[in-house]
């Protein structure tokens, strides 16, 4: 899952497309439904997506 969303960051330019996008992987993140490793690998691209888009952590 990592390595199919490490370059997610980079075809992203706008700002108005990147924002929702890292919104709802925040959701995600965060879904009761969602298994411990899944809800892992998610905060782990949040967090590289954070970094290369130079978007800070909320």
């Amino acid at each position: 899952m990592e390595l199919a969303f490490s370059s997610l960051a980079f075809a992203l330019d706008e700002r108005t497309a990147q924002l929702p996008l890292l919104h709802n992987l925040k959701l995600e993140s965060h879904n009761e439904h969602r298994a411990e490793q899944t809800k892992k690998h998610l905060a782990l691209l949040i967090a590289v997506f954070e970094k290369h888009a130079g978007i800070s952590a909320e």
